[in-house]
């Protein structure tokens, strides 16, 4: 009998020993840049498609990571520093909530 194995295809949380120690090339807004060069070719829908498999890649990397790991002390590529768990959610929930709000464009409440 074949064993299926259920993190497959799950992108693992590395230790910090493992992780890049250089600074972030240009900063957020020069990484921002070549990522929207990157995909300015590709319609709407596949940028969505992306979002939806990297979202629910994280999420599955989350809630396979032992729980001791989101106390641990860490500093994100664009320097945020903390808790995993606190610059988890700074970067993976607040930054991406603002690029979110950005797609959607300007709310239109209280518009006459």
């Amino acid at each position: 009998m074949k064993r299926l194995n259920p993190t497959r295809g799950i992108p693992r949380l590395r230790p910090h020993w493992e992780l890049p120690t250089r600074p972030m090339r240009g900063g957020n807004d020069a990484y921002n840049d070549r990522q929207v060069a990157k995909r300015a070719h590709l319609p709407a829908v596949d940028l969505l498609a992306e979002f939806e498999r990297n979202r629910a890649a994280t999420i599955a990397a989350v809630e396979a990571a032992d729980e001791e790991l989101f106390s641990r002390h860490i500093r994100s590529a664009g320097g945020v520093t903390g808790p995993l768990a606190a610059v988890f959610h700074q970067v993976a929930v607040v930054h991406v909530l603002g690029h979110a709000r950005d797609i959607a464009g300007p709310s239109r409440t209280g518009a006459s």
